[in-house]
Order: C-alpha cells, then sequence, then structure tokens
C-alpha cells in the first residue's frame, strides 16, 4: 500500500514539496517570531493576492499582454512589500510593527477592487490563493527545493548575525553587523 504511494509522481511531488516547506518555515519563522513579525506571512500572502489580481487583470483586459504569468506579478508585488515594510519599520521605529497591518489593510483592499473591477475571473484567484499541493509539477518542485538550499545556507552562514540582530538590532548596529542590509535581506 505504501509503495502504490510513491508510485505516482504527483504524490512523490506533493511529499517531497511538502517536507522541504516544513523543513524551511520553522526555521524562518524562529527569527520573525523572536522580532514581533509573525504577521508578516499574512502581510505577504495579502500582497501577493493583489499581485496576483493585478496580473489576472491586466491579462483579461489587455490582450497584448496575454503573456503575463501572475504568479510572477504577484512575487514582484511580494518584493515591493517587503521593501515598504521595511521603510515603514525605520519610520514608525518604536512601533515596528505597525507597517504590517498597514500594509495588510491596504493589499487587501487593493486585491478586492480589482477583484471587483474585472468580473469572470474569480475562480482563477481562487485556483491561486488556495493553491494544490497536488498540483506541484516537477519544475514546481525543483524550484522550491533550491529556494529551500538558498535559505538553510544563508541561515547557517548568518546565524550569528541574525541572532544578534533577532534580539537586540540597536547593540548589533554598534557591533558594525550591517543591520539594514540584512534585515532586508
Amino acid at each position: 500500500m505504501l509503495s502504490d504511494f510513491f508510485y505516482f509522481d504527483f504524490l512523490q511531488n506533493a511529499f517531497f514539496s511538502g517536507i522541504l516547506i516544513g523543513l524551511v518555515c520553522p526555521i524562518i519563522g524562529v527569527f520573525l517570531a523572536v522580532r514581533r513579525l509573525s504577521l508578516i506571512a499574512d502581510t505577504l500572502s495579502h500582497v501577493t493576492l493583489a499581485g496576483v489580481a493585478t496580473g489576472l487583470f491586466l491579462q483579461k483586459n489587455f490582450v497584448s499582454l496575454q503573456i503575463i504569468n501572475p504568479v510572477y506579478i504577484g512575487t514582484l508585488f511580494s518584493l515591493a512589500g517587503v521593501f515598504l515594510m521595511d521603510r515603514l519599520r525605520q519610520v514608525y521605529r518604536f512601533y515596528q510593527e505597525l507597517a504590517l497591518p498597514i500594509i495588510l489593510s491596504a493589499s487587501i483592499g487593493f486585491s478586492v477592487v480589482l477583484i471587483s473591477l474585472a468580473d469572470g475571473f474569480n475562480a482563477d484567484v481562487f485556483g491561486y490563493l488556495f493553491g494544490s499541493l497536488i498540483a506541484i509539477s516537477d519544475k514546481d518542485l525543483l524550484v522550491i527545493l533550491v529556494v529551500t538550499v538558498m535559505i538553510i545556507s544563508i541561515i547557517l552562514l548568518l546565524f550569528k548575525e541574525l541572532f544578534y540582530i533577532s534580539f537586540d538590532d540597536e547593540a548589533a548596529n554598534t557591533s558594525g553587523i550591517p543591520v539594514k542590509k540584512l534585515n532586508i535581506f
């Protein structure tokens, strides 16, 4: 029975991608929880939803933009959200966690407006929003593996600096650690 499980490629991809994601998320999560940034995953998911909705809106309304992949637009929005969050955290130095709900609510509002304007791609948005673990292709699994190796390598390489920044970023900055660059990174 268990050997049948590994007979199908889509089940293998689902299993191995789940293992890889389950390995890397807690490693990152420890640093985020200590810094009171636990809401960052929810915030970035809503920023990404705004990007996916933008990509689908552009695809639907502009025939010349049919080659746009909403996942890539979502990724660009997510990266822009990270830079904006870092900037807001610098502005609100004593209330750094305020940046997350500000960006989260703006992203939800933007997503709702785009989804409302473009009636007809709601099913596509839900497909991108919820996805499916068993729909992971070999290419997707390779991307997940590469990202997992990169993240684990970076954390092993910069563990002391990340640990120091997580508990006292001012002392880390005084020690000569490039806190701003590591925060963005």
